[in-house]
């Protein structure tokens, strides 16, 4: 019995490591969305605030840019890091992949013998 447990954990071993991967690639994504939608309400606060305090139109331009430019910044920089999770979690799984399927032909191989 032990031996088919054992043969069990080695067929679906490949599948875990699939899924662990993805898994990984969607912690950091709602990690990066989190982080995100913080700190665009607290931006935003403060932009309101900063906004209701100006008597010059130039001011409330300048108010406005800087707040585009900010939120643009931080949209690109969760981006980078989620992209940067897809990539890992990609290279990870073609590994992954790669391994099972080589270990596949070896075990078909020694099966015909």
């Amino acid at each position: 019995m032990t031996d088919f447990n054992a043969q069990l954990q080695k067929m679906f071993q490949p599948s875990t490591q699939l899924l662990t991967a993805n898994a990984k690639v969607l912690e950091t994504a709602l990690a990066q969305q989190s982080s995100l939608v913080s700190q665009f309400i607290a931006s935003s606060l403060d932009f309101n605030k900063q906004l209701l305090e100006q008597k010059d139109f130039a001011n409330v331009q300048n108010l406005s840019e800087q707040f585009g430019k900010s939120v643009t910044e931080q949209v690109t920089s969760s981006n980078k890091e989620i992209v940067a999770a897809i990539t890992a979690a990609n290279e990870q799984s073609s590994q992954i992949i790669k391994e099972f399927v080589e270990t596949s032909q070896q075990s078909f191989a020694q099966a015909a013998k």
